[in-house]
């Protein structure tokens, strides 16, 4: 049985989210507002096999993001670990834990486990925004027939 993408399409459909005025910032704010809890964003001295990480704290959720990756992958790891987030997943915790100490075992944990079906619905989530930026971007300039309709052929292939 292969993956669907029906939940992860059903969620940025849900979303109503302006993908014109895309930023990362707009988004994370919006992400926030949705959830009900602060989203803070952190750069973070990760090696290159770690791209960003999300960890839930009592009141907050954190996402840490490489600071050495090209802004281009810090937006799509953010986005990813958004996914995580908006997609339900369990994630880390943090109580009163050090940070330091909380990161040395995401890094583990993260460089073990980067497949499976958490994994993948993150990184669908991921794809399926970015080609709604890029698809309003599109109908911006090119005009109207760009909606999520359009997207769902390119998304039920499988990217």
């Amino acid at each position: 049985m292969g993956r669907t993408l029906e939940p992860i399409t059903a969620l940025v459909e849900s979303l109503d989210f302006n993908w014109f005025d895309f930023s990362i910032d707009s988004f994370v704010r919006f992400v926030a507002h949705r959830q009900r809890r602060a989203v803070l964003l952190f750069p973070w001295a990760f090696d290159a096999a770690i791209t960003a990480a999300w960890v839930r704290g009592q009141k907050h959720d954190f996402i840490f993001v490489r600071q050495s990756a090209p802004p281009v992958l810090q937006t799509h790891g953010i986005l990813h670990e958004l996914g995580h987030l908006l997609l339900g997943h369990r994630g880390i915790s943090m109580d009163d834990s050090d940070i330091a100490e909380v990161l040395q075992l995401l890094a583990i944990r993260k460089s073990s486990v980067t497949d499976g079906l958490e994994e993948q619905q993150a990184e669908d989530f991921a794809q399926l925004v970015s080609l709604c930026i890029r698809q309003a971007r599109r109908h911006h300039r090119e005009g109207p027939g760009t909606t999520i309709d359009a997207l769902r052929p390119v998304a039920e292939s499988g990217f």
